[in-house]
């Protein structure tokens, strides 16, 4: 899997959530591409997103490897994605001369936006 996008995004940070939760603090680089099939280009792609939105950290010392940086109850999918959110979203409100292909996907991403931003990292694990 060489895509870079939300999704992937997603799946690496409920992993990091899921080691974090069981107790394994932080989860090895090797580990993460190796679970998702990833390059090491593509994994440093999500993570450098990861990393600027405050979600995961690095670390290197006792602990090596990646892990949440901030309780994963306190990072909900919604911020996730919004890593991989780019300028093409419309925003919340009608635009004059709007398509209606831009209401349709205007509509979506407010959906999007509201179905996952209750959704915390430990809530999509299953270390329950």
């Amino acid at each position: 899997m060489q895509r870079v996008n939300g999704v992937v995004a997603a799946r690496i940070a409920v992993a990091v959530a899921e080691g974090y939760l069981r107790g394994a603090k932080a989860i090895s680089r090797r580990a993460l591409a190796d679970r998702f099939d990833l390059s090491d280009v593509a994994l440093d792609r999500v993570l450098a997103r990861l990393k600027e939105a405050d979600i995961v950290v690095e670390v290197e010392g006792d602990l090596v490897g990646v892990m949440p940086a901030r309780p994963p109850s306190e990072i909900s999918l919604a911020d996730v994605l919004a890593t991989f959110r780019g300028d093409d979203v419309l925003d919340a409100a009608p635009r004059p001369n709007e398509t209606r292909l831009d209401a349709v996907l205007r509509e979506i991403d407010a959906d999007t936006r509201r179905r996952t931003a209750d959704l915390s990292l430990t809530d999509l694990t299953d270390t329950s």
